[in-house]
């Protein structure tokens, strides 16, 4: 559930480590512009680094049996200011000691092919878009919200695809006729 975690911009404040992040759940809410973005607050932050992974050739190169990667050269960081440039969207996190948050990316900027974010916080709070503190549970309901929302759509298509299976083949779609499928 934790993915898609756009980083607009970052900031070191003493020890707190400041994220405006776009949330991926903006589409629920009606409005032209499906982004939302929430301040979070990471208190205690006394550690910062970032690697990230420069492409140096868009040639896709075999490193064993069924992988491969693009030749890249690691570059580390520990400027907060240089994440608002990576265009990073954080994409899952590790705990890897305590106190200690590991943020895995991936990146807008084509120059990059992903990247690592270590931090350490001792504490945290949640904006809103209007600068009302929330809690996680909040957080936590949207991402639920949203997914039973993409939940029912999926539902929704199921049943809209298996009414058009039975459909005579000259009421079916162009892409049903050529592959006779639902």
């Amino acid at each position: 559930m934790f993915h898609d975690f756009d980083i607009v911009t970052a900031e070191l404040n003493g020890d707190t480590l400041v994220f405006a992040i776009t949330i991926p759940w903006g589409s629920m809410w009606k409005k032209d512009d499906y982004s939302y973005t929430i301040r979070l607050e990471l208190m205690g932050c006394n550690y910062f680094n970032c690697d990230y992974y420069k492409i140096k050739s868009k040639e896709v190169i075999n490193i064993d049996e069924n992988r491969y990667q693009r030749e890249t050269d690691k570059i580390t960081t520990t400027n907060v200011a240089d994440l608002t440039r990576l265009e990073l969207s954080i994409q899952s996190k590790a705990n890897i000691r305590p106190d200690t948050y590991e943020l895995h990316c991936q990146c807008g900027n084509q120059d990059i092919d992903f990247a690592t974010i270590t931090l350490s916080t001792t504490d945290y709070r949640i904006f809103d878009q209007d600068g009302k503190e929330i809690t996680l549970e909040t957080m936590k309901q949207w991402a639920t919200d949203w997914w039973d929302g993409i939940q029912k759509m999926w539902d929704e298509d199921k049943k809209q695809r298996l009414a058009n299976s039975s459909l005579p083949k000259s009421g079916r779609t162009w892409w049903q006729k050529l592959f006779d499928s639902e």
